[in-house]
């Protein structure tokens, strides 16, 4: 048996004895040949009796970054609490936090929700999950795979001070006509896929909720004025075309939609200013072209150009009302070049742009972190009309360099330009990565990275025109081993320092915002964790991680203080069991510290407005409860001939625990109540598959 010839698959560097060349797996073309009967045998033709065989043999290799979390479709679908939504797994990771209440980006080792980016393929995307977090905007059947970068990331990637999540879409299957679908109390959702011809096919999957027939059968919530119950849907599709052996193309489009609305008939008893109609809608469209040529050396060529549109609308009673749309156009080309056996090299452009167009009318922004709230009765009113291109081009190239088979040196740089505020950043970065033995690893990090302010922070008259690029430090380093075939332990040490933070200005006076504030994260993370193997009955993990986020005024000596995010302890289990006979249980355990809070002492009385307005104590002093979540699934599963039958109930905080978060007061500020979290939530589902 001889190789011919091997092609790469995948982005990653890899060393493996049988060729010292890049990517997550090697495809190689054997030649077998026939034995001969004696020396004296005269030589055979290769068409004789040869027969010509393609494997592909998956290895797993280290990622473009120290820390890279990646959650495989087959791994998370049967987590409990997430209802086999792969992407809500991504909570219980090590540094993921709980988000505020209502966020659809998750927490990643103490940054705000803003520092953290999503793409879908290389391609940013605005949101995770829906709303409350309730389920992901991806169906889980159409991912390939979810990676967590959460610090020390790529050059391919930028814009970005906190963590990145990657979610890759899969090609359809070619082996004939598939489909799923599935219907719970939350959602209902059908997923297809099939070939076209012998070099094509397409897959396509759509989603909505079932959340407005469940409240609308709750006759007691009409109390509540409810107008547009919760509703979300979204829908993905992926065309895959294979022009000849080393050239692929792939079409793709996915989009999401949120909305709720309710009537406030009577004012807040706080804030006359808090009735009439409240409610929201966002929705987001993407389409993108993708194309990839690769060498039988293992180089390689990437390029997409993605377009999409954001809409965004909301009226806030008596307090305001926005309508905004946001187009993006983006194009990324991404060139691999295997130099040498011991030499990679990935150079890129990530061009990227937004067009917002919209109107504002309503308070100024919020004060800054830890203020006293005001009164919306006693802020005044502004408004904005803006049309405006943002173009945001950026470049990067990073290396992978092997001086010896058990060290690989990842050095990278990237440079971004932001058109809007006049803004340029060069971000040096370098990870490294040592096998010590067959079984251990040491890894480490560290590198510069730059962040954009949100654009409409820089439009006057409610932003800042001034503000400039938040720049970030990130280093890590840690240790990796595999305990037999089955488990691998991970500990990991971070540290984030953070400057030119912008925040908004007290009481929100101009210029409204500004970099104000530097921060500083730093924390250890362990992992424990069992992946599923073929026949294994067991699989999952556990994590744990001690943290702290602070902030302070820029640029002084001033003392640290928590941040707003910060949230010491969080731990995470997760584990499933397969009985055998199609029953499959699982349970999934979550803490985390309460976040910290500013308290009220007490309240001031305005007598030309009728309104008390608060006075607070030290900012950030107090925190709230901790947080605690058990979640329990149990499945059973019928397979016949030409298809399967499944039946689940996920039960979402199965303790019943309030997780208050915040509180509301009186209005006199005298009295408070707990705003809790969602009770326990049992959702029954029956699911088919062909």
């Amino acid at each position: 048996m001889r190789a011919r010839f091997c092609r790469i698959q995948g982005d990653a560097p890899l060393h493996t004895t049988l060729e010292k060349i890049g990517g997550a797996a090697v495809v190689c073309t054997v030649l077998l040949r026939a034995s001969a009967a004696s020396a004296e045998d005269p030589p055979r033709d290769a068409d004789d009796d040869d027969e010509v065989l393609t494997a592909t043999a998956t290895v797993e290799a280290p990622a473009r970054a120290p820390v890279t979390r990646t959650v495989q479709r087959e791994e998370m679908a049967s987590v409990a609490g997430t209802r086999g939504d792969a992407l809500r797994a991504v909570e219980l990771l090590p540094g993921v936090s709980r988000p505020p209440v209502g966020s659809d980006q998750p927490v990643i080792r103490g940054a705000n929700p803003f520092d953290t980016q999503v793409f879908l393929e290389g391609a940013p995307v605005p949101i995770l999950f829906h709303l409350a977090g309730l389920s992901s905007f991806v169906h889980s059947r159409v991912l390939e795979s979810i990676d967590l970068q959460p610090s020390n990331f790529s050059p391919r990637y930028g814009r970005k001070v906190g963590g990145i999540i990657e979610v890759r879409l899969r090609d359809p299957r070619m082996d004939g006509l598939h489909g799923v679908a599935e219907v719970s109390f939350l959602d209902t959702s059908i997923m297809a896929e099939t070939p076209i011809g012998k070099n094509a096919g397409v897959l396509a999957a759509v989603r909505r909720s079932n959340l407005d027939a469940v409240l609308r059968s709750a006759q007691s919530l009409g109390d509540l004025g409810i107008t547009a119950a919760p509703v979300y849907w979204d829908y993905q599709s992926v065309a895959s075309f294979a022009l000849g052996e080393d050239d692929r193309l792939r079409l793709l489009a996915y989009g999401s939609r949120d909305s709720f609305g309710l009537v406030l008939a009577d004012p807040n008893e706080a804030d006359p200013a808090v009735r009439g109609a409240f409610g929201a809608t966002s929705e987001f469209h993407r389409v993108q072209v993708e194309h990839r040529h690769r060498w039988k050396g293992g180089s390689s060529l990437e390029s997409s150009l993605t377009y999409g549109r954001q809409n965004e609308s909301g009226s806030f009673g008596d307090v305001g009302r926005y309508v905004f749309a946001i187009d993006t156009l983006q194009a990324r080309t991404e060139a691999t070049a295997i130099v040498a056996p011991e030499l990679r090299i990935v150079a890129g452009v990530d061009a990227l742009a937004n067009r917002f167009d919209g109107s504002y009318a309503g308070i100024p922004p919020p004060g800054g972190e830890g203020d006293a709230p005001t009164p919306l009765s006693l802020q005044r009113r502004i408004s904005l009309q803006t049309e405006t291109w943002v173009p945001l081009p950026g470049a990067y190239v990073e290396a992978g360099i092997r001086p010896t088979p058990a060290l690989l040196l990842a050095p990278g740089i990237r440079a971004d330009y932001n058109h809007q505020i006049g803004a340029a950043a060069v971000d040096p970065r370098f990870s490294m990565r040592y096998e010590a033995t067959s079984s251990t690893a040491l890894k480490a990090g560290v590198g510069r990275f730059s962040q954009s302010p949100d654009e409409r922070m820089a439009v006057v008259p409610v932003g800042n025109p001034n503000l400039r690029m938040t720049h970030a430090l990130h280093a890590s380093s840690g240790v990796e081993h595999r305990i037999g075939d089955a488990f691998v332990g991970s500990v990991e040490g971070f540290g984030k320092w953070i400057t030119g933070v912008v925040a908004a200005t007290p009481e929100g006076r101009p210029p409204f915002y500004a970099n104000a504030q530097d921060g500083r994260v730093f924390g250890a993370e362990l992992m424990l964790r069992k992946k599923p193997r073929e026949g294994d009955r067991f699989f999952g993990f556990l994590s744990y991680t001690l943290m702290r986020s602070e902030r302070r005024d820029a640029g002084t000596n001033a003392p640290w203080r928590l941040f707003d995010r910060d949230q010491p302890h969080i731990v995470s289990a997760t584990a499933v069991v397969r009985l055998g006979r199609g029953w499959e249980v699982g349970s999934s355990l979550r803490f985390t510290s309460g976040t910290p809070y500013t308290p009220i002492v007490g309240a001031t009385y305005e007598a030309t407005t009728d309104v008390y307005s608060p006075r607070i104590g030290r900012p950030l002093s107090a925190r709230n409860p901790p947080f605690f979540r058990l979640d329990a699934r149990v499945q059973k599963t019928w397979d016949f001939r030409r298809w399967k039958l499944a039946a689940y109930l996920d039960v979402q905080n199965a303790t019943n625990q309030a997780n208050a978060e915040g509180f509301s007061y009186s209005y006199d500020y005298r009295r408070r109540e707990a705003n809790n979290g969602i009770p326990i939530l049992p959702i029954l589902g029956v699911r088919g598959e062909l």
